[in-house]
């Protein structure tokens, strides 16, 4: 789902703050917590994305895509204090939180593919990714690669998030030598900025306010 809204960028945060204005008073609080999450998740993007793109993938499509982000993103888990909190975290989400996501997510999806959410998704997911970060293990019968987020400690840590620091060249010709922790540190540090303006601006709720600034700063 996240995948097929990432192209609209600022747009879609100017459709989830109009979608918040009109939600009920209950789930506004948790549709806010959400968006800031998404806010978060692009700013990780904005940061990295470029260098995924320098990685060998084992195939093409959104699959291979999938499964080098996740090999990346246990790298990352690998050396994190507090995974096991997230399973935990995950798991005490209320069912009453998932559904307002849920149908949050169906009207922005249908705005603009004309798609079903099947019912229970996010619960579902949130399950699923439970399982996997404390079992360290497919939870399909034949493994998908790619299909699913699946923990399991990386041999190549070292050259996933190049904490050598060697040099790389991003599509769009840029060259630096950054790490993913350091990348990860930079988008936090955008978050901090970002994510408070972003929640003030859904706060006011305003239909003709665009998004679009907050995101333009992003360096």
């Amino acid at each position: 789902i996240a995948s097929s809204l990432d192209e609209e960028g600022a747009d879609l945060f100017d459709r989830i703050k109009r979608y918040i204005a009109k939600a009920p008073a209950a789930d506004r609080e948790v549709l806010t917590a959400y968006a800031l999450g998404m806010g978060l998740r692009h700013c990780l993007m904005y940061r990295t994305r470029g260098y995924y793109e320098t990685l060998p993938k084992k195939g093409t499509g959104r699959a291979a895509d999938n499964a080098l982000y996740a090999a990346v993103d246990s790298a990352v888990l690998g050396s994190a204090p507090d995974v096991p909190a997230l399973p935990r975290l995950l798991g005490s989400i209320p069912e009453k939180e998932c559904l307002a996501i849920e149908k949050m997510y169906s009207v922005l999806i249908e705005e603009k593919k004309r798609a079903i959410i099947p019912d229970g998704i996010v619960k579902d997911c949130c399950g699923k990714l439970v399982k996997a970060l404390s079992q360290k293990k497919s939870l399909l019968p034949i493994p998908r690669p790619g299909k699913e987020f699946v923990y399991t400690p990386s041999k190549d840590e070292e050259d996933l998030l190049n904490t050598s620091h060697r040099r790389w060249t991003d599509p769009s010709g840029d060259s630096c030598n950054f790490s993913v922790p350091e990348m990860c540190g930079y988008a936090v540090r955008d978050a901090k900025k970002l994510l408070v303006k972003l929640g003030e601006a859904i706060g006011r709720g305003i239909a003709g306010e665009s998004c679009e600034f907050l995101f333009r700063n992003l360096k």
